[in-house]
């Protein structure tokens, strides 16, 4: 998800509310009317249309706690950066394709791209978008051995290259982050996320951008 630094959301500033469900797992609605400068009344009100749209789920007592739902959390790690030109993702799309394409050649990566989906507004016939939503899968490479052997090998060439080793501590830094820091490259609105992406009730759409061959 990604939102514009002046966008609002049910009428409140989008950047404060971000702000708002990262601190707090858990609210009242008194702490919420406070916060926003709202009206009991209003603050409810807008409570209730966010819990319609799955931002919150709604307390079963009067008085009770509401929490965070799926669009909740999902505005918590929302960046906020202004849209992109269709043209302009086409071009970031056609880059993170290179980087999928040396990965998946190159020995040194034990992780191969098996899965690209592509979700989110870049689905939409729209001028301008937000980011370039992309669910990827990954697997292990099979043609390259035994799984433990060549972990030993891309350690000791990362430790000859003077990488930083110590950060390599779990199998994880050393496959699917090393591959997720590649595909990304510090791209704002690249957005990647793995197959549970695609099983979000709220989503509009899906389209398969590509499956590596068979092992």
């Amino acid at each position: 998800m990604q939102i514009l630094p002046s966008q609002k959301l049910f009428g409140l500033p989008a950047l404060k509310l971000r702000a708002f469900v990262d601190n707090h797992e858990q609210f009242s609605y008194k702490l919420f009317a406070k916060t926003f400068d709202l009206k009991a009344r209003d603050a409810k009100t807008i409570l209730a249309s966010m819990a319609q749209e799955n931002y919150f789920v709604a307390p079963k007592l009067p008085m009770g706690k509401w929490e965070l739902a799926i669009n909740g959390r999902r505005l918590r790690v929302a960046k906020a950066v202004n849209k992109i030109s269709r043209l302009q993702a086409e071009v970031l799309l056609a880059d993170f394709f290179e980087r999928v394409r040396h990965i998946n050649q190159n020995p040194d990566f034990l992780i191969e791209v098996d899965e690209v989906w592509l979700v989110g507004s870049m689905l939409e016939n729209v001028e301008f978008v937000s980011d370039v939503d992309l669910a990827v899968t990954c697997r292990y490479k099979e043609y390259l051995g035994s799984y433990a052997k060549n972990l030993k090998r891309v350690y000791k060439k990362a430790e000859k290259e003077g990488q930083d080793t110590d950060f390599w501590t779990m199998e994880n830094r050393l496959t699917y982050g090393k591959v997720r820091r590649f595909l990304k490259q510090r791209k704002r609105h690249l957005s990647l996320g793995d197959s549970s992406l695609l099983e979000l009730p709220e989503l509009n759409g899906k389209q398969l951008l590509y499956k590596a061959l068979p092992a």
